[in-house]
């Protein structure tokens, strides 16, 4: 349903080809090497020009007048009269955005952009959205925090 697309490009044929590299290692510091050029930053790591946009499960967002969906390219509405695509620019990936944002914040000053207080207020989200499903009404957010633009 994702194209063999989560939290990176991953093909069946890639699961068997990995364990046959790894395999073929002479030793646990030629296996430490080639994981770690594969790594942020490595010299194997991929760039966010060449990686789709990652997606963590299929979903589907149901609107009023069509529905929206994923694809590693953006996303596609399915309208009441015509399907579209809606190009998502994957300026980086998931994985590295954290990483960079730590870097920036901490060579260069920059905001952190997911503090502790940030945490406690996805959080608190996710607590809410379960409790609001078990208990049918509307949950109270206390401890949402502004993120740095």
């Amino acid at each position: 349903m994702t194209n063999w697309i989560g939290e990176g490009v991953r093909a069946p044929d890639q699961n068997l080809l990995a364990r046959k590299r790894l395999a073929e290692l002479q030793s646990a510091a030629g296996e430490a090497a080639s994981k770690d050029a594969w790594r942020y930053g490595g010299e194997r790591a991929f760039s966010p020009s060449e990686v789709p946009l990652d997606i963590y499960g299929f979903t589907v967002a149901s609107c009023e007048r069509g529905d929206i969906r994923q694809t590693p390219e953006g996303l596609i509405v399915h309208g009441d009269d015509s399907r579209w695509p809606v190009p998502v620019e994957a300026t980086t990936n998931s994985s590295n955005a954290a990483f960079e944002n730590l870097y920036d914040a901490v060579f260069f000053g920059k905001p952190v952009l997911r503090s502790g207080r940030w945490g406690q207020a996805t959080i608190e989200v996710l607590l809410a959205i379960m409790q609001s499903a078990r208990e049918r009404r509307e949950i109270r957010l206390d401890h949402q925090v502004p993120s740095p633009e």
